[in-house]
């Protein structure tokens, strides 16, 4: 991943945060319906109603770092595959 893709896909990930904040606002204040908020905002209905899972991955974590310094001329490319 290059350093102009993380910059897009943090930009995109605002957007879509604005998006959301858009429609509950529409919804709240003008009392519209979710469906015609979000067509006014152009969002998807899986991106407004998307919640994010926690995900606890200390110990995968862990391993690939033990893994990274075992075997240092692989690098984390090769232990991501």
């Amino acid at each position: 991943m290059t350093v102009s893709h993380m910059a897009r896909h943090r930009s995109e990930r605002r957007w879509r945060t604005a998006k959301r904040k858009a429609v509950g606002f529409l919804m709240g204040e003008l009392g519209l319906s979710e469906r015609q908020s979000r067509r006014i905002v152009g969002l998807a209905r899986s991106v407004q109603q998307y919640r994010p899972v926690d995900s606890n991955d200390d110990a995968v974590l862990e391993r690939m770092r033990v893994l990274a310094s075992e075997n240092r001329r692989h690098g984390y490319l090769r232990l991501l595959l």
